[in-house]
């Protein structure tokens, strides 16, 4: 097991990050009710460029604020990074 300078364990310390994340992540949902889930896909090989997948899902909830009227409204995101080509057709 390697060590950094901090003499954490990296892999215990990002499982409690991710717990942390999550929880947060729940809180948020409760606290402003949203109770819908939501998928969003790429076709074809999909986007393995985290600034590019940024600026869709920005321009994607853009569009829907608009669509909807242009109030501001809750919504969560989470990028879903996979190791193979996932969603290839």
């Amino acid at each position: 097991m390697q060590r950094y300078a901090g003499g954490g364990d990296p892999d215990r310390s990002r499982k409690e990050a991710a717990r942390r994340a999550a929880r947060m992540v729940r809180r948020y949902c409760a606290h402003n009710r949203l109770n819908r889930l939501g998928t969003l896909t790429y076709r074809g090989t999909g986007c393995h460029d985290p600034s590019q997948l940024r600026r869709d899902v920005a321009q994607f909830f853009r569009t829907l604020r608009d669509l909807l009227g242009g109030a501001p409204f809750a919504y969560v995101w989470v990028p879903e990074w996979h190791k193979t080509d996932h969603g290839s057709t």
